[in-house]
């Protein structure tokens, strides 16, 4: 006896010509019938191509890629719970907190080692990125690659997000702020732990991370630069990444915490346009 083999049922719905009808619309033939394929060979790895769909607005521009290796997520957090421990405890010993404050008063503070801005947030280089054992040492889950001039150097041992921008005057960073803020944002919510990271970890990743701190912490821009900058003092982004930090400051919170500051850092010729305007 032959038995009938039950399919998955699929939350879009399609019509006899062929489309797909969804709550945003209708697909076409061609689109449903990709759709139908990717939904039935990625239902098996519903919770790992759940991170992927959240990018699918934007993924055909090739910006922003999520690794077809990434492996499951829920595993991979699972499986690094030990070494994450074991980090975090030696991060906060106070002999690591007091030589860390002496170096930095002392001005011999080096950034070689990823930088912890929060328990699930690290800031590092390229050179971190491919450095293994010290991913694993760290208890890394997720690595978010801001660069497009190098490559995921691990797919399939950690999750990675790939974002290929450039550190250049003409790039533009406010259109991936979300994106990145809620690749930290679940991370933190499966207890993992994210390497965020460019080159250097000097312009593209720390802007980006400063949005995230903004988006999902409500911290204001000047307090959220000051504290990155504070714990990797050699933090600079751009002077085009600082303008749209700036302006997505004013339209996330509706007032600017960087209009009045004397830090130099605000002082510059784009953003007092803006002040400028906005005064008229």
């Amino acid at each position: 006896m032959v038995k009938r083999q039950r399919t998955p049922s699929s939350p879009r719905i399609a019509s006899a010509s062929g489309s797909i009808h969804t709550s945003s619309g209708v697909l076409s033939r061609q689109r449903s019938s990709k759709v139908l394929q990717k939904y039935a060979s990625t239902r098996k790895f519903e919770r790992r191509h759940e991170l992927q769909r959240e990018g699918e607005h934007i993924r055909n521009t090739s910006i922003v890629v999520y690794s077809k290796r990434n492996p499951d997520e829920e595993d991979t957090v699972m499986a690094a719970q030990w070494r994450i421990v074991e980090a975090l405890a030696q991060e906060q010993s106070i002999f690591r907190r007091l030589a860390q404050c002496i170096s930095r008063t002392l001005g011999t503070a080096t950034c070689q080692d990823p930088t912890v801005i929060m328990n699930h947030v690290l800031l590092g280089s390229r050179e971190n990125a491919e450095d293994s054992r010290l991913l694993n040492m760290l208890g890394i889950t997720h690595i978010c690659n801001c660069a497009t001039q190098i490559g995921n150097s691990f797919e399939g041992e950690f999750i990675y997000l790939k974002l290929n921008l450039h550190d250049a005057q003409d790039e533009e960073l406010i259109p991936h702020f979300q994106t990145v803020a809620k690749f930290i944002k679940r991370v933190e919510r499966l207890r993992g732990r994210v390497l965020i990271h460019c080159i250097s970890g000097v312009s593209r990743s720390p802007a980006l991370l400063i949005a995230y701190l903004m988006i999902d912490k409500k911290i204001p821009l000047l307090e959220a630069y000051n504290m990155v900058k504070r714990k990797r003092h050699i933090v600079q982004p751009n002077q085009a990444f600082r303008l749209q930090l700036a302006k997505y400051e004013l339209m996330l919170f509706g007032a600017s915490s960087v209009a009045t500051t004397p830090d130099k850092d605000w002082n510059f010729y784009a953003w007092n346009e803006v002040k400028n305007q906005r005064k008229q």
